[in-house]
Formats: structure tokens, sequence, C-alpha cells
């Protein structure tokens, strides 16, 4: 055989297992069957999770021919209801409102949207039975706008760009559930931009912004937010020029994914995490492989993604990539948390302790367990110190007080449970210094503690 055949499949050997690897540690797109009724296919379509009652939220969108349905739909993680048929008392149908969940007032809100020829600056709050419009003082019209929550300084929803009536804006706003306010950057803010994506990274208390079409056509650029600063990260890696992309956050792992959108020529399957570094200029995008998804249902833009914290699942609905595309994708990622039992332990001197953890990362697994940060080793009085349970004893008051964790190897990198806090109570009341026996220096303590006037 040709050498150079060799080296190239045992190349292809090794980036397929490295590919593999990653996808195992990292999550892939599954295309989730739902049972009961389904939602038309669409784009445009606006979706917000609703922690409180554990459901994703649909609203508007077009479809096949320009159609535009007026219900409301919420997705259980099992099947869709539809849950309001919209017409009286609901909002008008439309394409590309901004919608997202505000947990201090408990409801979804819904804002904007374009209704040809109209654009929309209507403001609405849905609690799962009602909608309720607000009244009031709001931005300009617009659609295809951004939105996300934040929660500092205080729990408000922020409302970047989109585009209005006299083409693409760049102004930002905040909702606090009551009235909507104009931001007033310190400094300037990103370029005028419509069908951009938008969430916010808990880690670093940021509003993120990337890509989108503007003036200068479609966008590469990523921005964040933080307290009234708009600050260019210019990140060396991204994704390229992309407009109506996802993008979700997952507080539990602080992994911010964007998947799919336009390039300008082509719908992308691409997923990339975005990661924030200790600097700005160090932050950076990494493309996700092996995601699972393949074939022209893959590529897609113009459909919305949220976070299923219940689930733990990145959810995208239907979406538009050449066709309109009838499915619901998932971003299933491996439990990478380790569980430890008991979270706490009171032992008399001369018990025994026993701890244990488990994970649901994958393998090969090892473990390691420590005191205090300091590595056990199995002994007269420590067994199990390389598996998930460890147990102690004869346990003294002396030397087996403290704090326990496990540090986990997985096929994915190492993880750290977390302590378990072991106290050896002391069975003789009079025995103030703690050292196990009874003596002069008890006396001492005693009388300390008495004139400080300590119980």
């Amino acid at each position: 055989m040709n050498a150079s055949r060799v080296y190239f499949a045992a190349g292809l050997i090794a980036w397929l297992a490295s590919s593999n690897s990653q996808a195992q540690c990292e999550g892939q797109w599954v295309t989730t069957a739902a049972g009961g009724g389904w939602p038309a296919a669409r784009s445009g379509h606006a979706m917000a999770y609703d922690p409180v009652r554990g459901r994703t939220v649909l609203f508007g969108g077009s479809g096949l021919g320009g159609s535009m349905d007026p219900a409301t739909w919420e997705w259980d993680g099992t099947s869709w209801t539809m849950v309001h048929a919209g017409g009286v008392g609901a909002p008008s149908p439309r394409i590309a409102p901004a919608m997202k969940f505000l947990p201090s007032i408990n409801k979804v809100v819904l804002f904007g949207g374009l209704s040809s020829p109209n654009f929309l600056d209507d403001t609405w709050t849905w609690d799962g039975a009602t909608w309720v419009q607000i009244v009031g003082a709001a931005p300009p019209g617009r659609t295809n706008a951004g939105i996300t929550r934040r929660p500092f300084p205080s729990d408000q929803l922020v409302l970047f760009g989109g585009q209005g009536t006299g083409g693409f804006l760049n102004d930002t706003w905040t909702f606090n559930g009551v009235a909507w306010t104009q931001l007033t950057p310190f400094t300037s803010p990103p370029p005028v931009r419509s069908q951009h994506a938008m969430a916010y990274h808990g880690q670093f208390h940021a509003v993120v912004v990337y890509g989108g079409i503007g003036n200068t056509g479609y966008l590469g650029d990523t921005w964040m937010l933080i307290g009234d600063n708009w600050l260019d990260v210019g990140p060396i890696c991204a994704p390229g020029p992309l407009a109506g992309a996802s993008l979700s956050y997952d507080p539990a792992r602080n992994t911010m994914l964007l998947n799919g959108g336009l390039d300008g020529t082509f719908f992308k399957v691409d997923s990339w995490v975005f990661e924030p570094r200790g600097t700005l200029a160090a932050s950076t995008w990494r493309k996700v492989v092996g995601v699972g998804l393949s074939g022209w249902a893959a590529q897609r833009g113009g459909a919305p993604g949220v976070f299923d914290s219940a689930r733990g699942r990145h959810v995208v609905f239907s979406g538009f990539g050449g066709f309109f595309i009838n499915d619901l994708i998932e971003f299933v990622a491996p439990d990478l948390s380790v569980t430890r039992s008991p979270t706490e332990a009171v032992v008399a001197p001369t018990g025994n302790a026993t701890f244990a953890v488990s994970t649901g990362a994958p393998g090969p697994l090892s473990y390691q367990w420590r005191r205090n940060g300091v590595p056990l080793a199995d002994g007269p009085t420590v067994q199990g110190s390389a598996t998930n349970t460890l147990t102690v004893g004869p346990l003294t008051l002396a030397d087996d007080n403290g704090a326990y964790d496990c540090i986990v190897t997985t096929g994915c990198g190492q993880l750290r449970s977390d302590p378990i806090a072991l106290g050896v109570a002391n069975p003789c009341a009079a025995d103030f210094d703690d050292d196990g026996t009874l003596g002069v220096p008890d006396i001492f303590a005693f009388l300390s503690a008495w004139f400080a006037g300590c119980p």
C-alpha cells in the first residue's frame, strides 16, 4: 500500500477518535420526536423558556406561502400543546418579535415584530394562561431585535438593535416588568444590525452579541455589554459573518452555544462555544466537532434557541435552510457533575465514616480522595482512597476532622466533588480542649472560657 495512504488513514482514524471523544464530552444535537399536535414549520418565530412552569413558549413566525400562525404553543420536553388560539386578547400574528422570560414578574415578555408593512412596538406578557398588553412608552417599533435577561444590577430584560422604519438600529433598552428605559452607554455601541444572536453569560455578568446583518452586510463581530459599557471583544477565532443564528446559555456548565445561521450564501450547520477569558483580548469562539447533525435538515437560520434548565438541554425548533424545516432539535450534553453522599457527617471517636461519589461523565474513571486538600492513601485507618467509596476509621479527634472531597479523572478531564464535612464528636463533655483525654489543661480551658463570658 502507498505510504501516504497509510499515513492518511492513520490520521483519519486519529481525527475520528478525537472528534468522538470531544463529542461525548461536549454533547451533540439530537432530533427529538414529539407527541401531540405539532406547530407548522416556520422561521422568524420567537421562543422563550419559562423555568417556573418548565415550558418553552413559541409564538409568531412565517411559514410556507407567508402564512403566520396566531396561536401560542408550549413544549414541555415531551409534546407540543397549543395553549392559546390567538385572536382577541392576544398579540397579532407577526414575524421575528423579541421574547424572553423575566423572573421578577414570573412572566414571558414579548415585544414588537413585523406585521407587514408595520414595525410593531407593542409589549405583552404571558403567564401560561393569559396574554396581557402593557401600555406605556416603548422602544420604536422593530423586528429581529436581540433580547435577553440580565439579573444585575437589577432583574431586567435588555433589548438591542433590530430593524425599523428607518433601517437597522443599534439602540439599547431595558425593561423591568413595568416600563421600558433607554440605556445610554458610556462607550460606543455596536454598529447597527438586525438578526444578530444575543444571550446573557452568567459567569461574566455580560450580555453577548454576535454577528447579524447591517449596513455593511453580514457581520462576524462579538460584543459584550457589561454594566452600561459596550465592549468590542474581537476574538481571534470566530464563526465568521452570520445572521439568524441561535444562541443560548447553559448556566450549570457556563457554556454559551451558537448554532446555524446564514453567512450570506450558505445556511450553516456549525455549532460554536463562546469562551470568555480573563481578558477580553483572550476571549474566543471554539468550534464544536461531532455535533450529531448532518444533511440538509441540519442547515438552518431564523430558528431561535433557548436553554431548558429543567432538562439541561439547548432547544431549537424549525427554521429555514432552503426550505422550512419541521423538526425540534436538542443539544444534549453529558452529566459532568459529581454527586457526593452524604453532604456532612458527625461520628463519635473510634467509629467509622463512609463517603461515596458518583458521576455520569464518560470513562475511564479514576478517583483520588483528599482531606483538607491533601491526597489520602490507604492505610490502617483509610480504605478506598482510590475508589468511589472512602471509609475512614477508627476515627480520632485530633486527626480526622475536616473537609473530604474527591478528584474524579474522567474521559473529559478532572472533576472535583463538593467537600463533605466530617466532625468527630467529643463524647466527654469535660474534655474542654478536645484532645481526647482529661487533664489539667481542661481546667484552664474551662476557666478561660468562663472569664471570657463564653457559655
